[in-house]
């Protein structure tokens, strides 16, 4: 049988987290990847919001742009 054995797969995921190295570096590439998707979103979010509320507030201001006010 050439199946991964499970007590073997844990022991070195095990192996894996108790390196110090490994558990900086995927830690480190969490918190990136997860603060760059926050901010994009977050961004977009808010210039859509600020679009949203100018136009709201200003509306000869949508008349501007050609596309609606996506700006």
């Amino acid at each position: 049988m050439i199946f991964l054995q499970p007590h073997l797969v844990l022991g070195l995921i095990s192996q894996l987290i108790k390196s110090r190295f490994v558990y900086v570096v995927v830690t480190s590439i969490v918190l990136g990847l997860t603060k760059v998707v926050v901010v994009m979103y977050s961004s977009h979010t808010f210039a859509k919001v600020k679009r949203d509320f100018i136009c709201l507030y200003f509306n000869e201001l949508c008349h501007l742009s050609p596309d609606g006010g996506s700006w």
